[in-house]
């Protein structure tokens, strides 16, 4: 970006598009499962066959990639790729058990409040990980977009 002219490739537009709409599909994809098919004693179970076939699927797309068997033994990535796997597995399992949850009063926190305290978590985490590890310097438009994503949660929870 050069002086107040801004520069744009149409990978960066693109790709916030892609996510917007993928995780869109994807939060949909679970709110329905959740929904019609998960009750909150197969939510383990769920979970699981989920991951496994993301497992076979994912050695599979590795077998077939080039030097796939000398990535597979890397014990780096076999690490980093069990860890990442853990959190997701975590991920899926609590926001499926929050979406199946219900208070004291019997009353069921609305999934659009759910998803967007997950979503929102997940960004501020990553937000404070790049703070920390990476040393990154926030500038005025990232604080304001933490903001409103706050101020969104806080809308959708206490405003009826």
């Amino acid at each position: 970006h050069s002086g107040n002219k801004i520069n744009l490739s149409t990978k960066a537009v693109f790709l916030p598009i892609l996510l917007f709409f993928g995780m869109g599909m994807v939060d949909s994809m679970v709110k329905h499962a959740q929904f019609k098919y998960i009750s909150d004693n197969e939510v383990a179970f769920f979970t699981s066959v989920l991951f496994f076939i993301a497992f076979l699927t994912g050695l599979i797309a590795i077998l077939f990639s080039e030097n796939g068997i000398k990535r597979l033994f890397n014990k780096k990535m076999f690490f980093w790729g069990l860890a990442l796997g853990f959190v997701n597995f975590g991920s899926i399992y609590f926001l499926i058990r929050a979406l199946n949850h219900k208070s004291a009063l019997d009353i069921q926190m609305d999934s659009s409040v759910v998803f967007g305290m997950n979503n929102t978590g997940i960004v501020s985490l990553s937000v404070l990980a790049g703070l920390i590890i990476f040393r990154e310097r926030l500038n005025k438009i990232n604080w304001m977009g933490i903001l409103l994503a706050l101020l969104a949660i806080f809308i959708f929870t206490y405003i009826r």
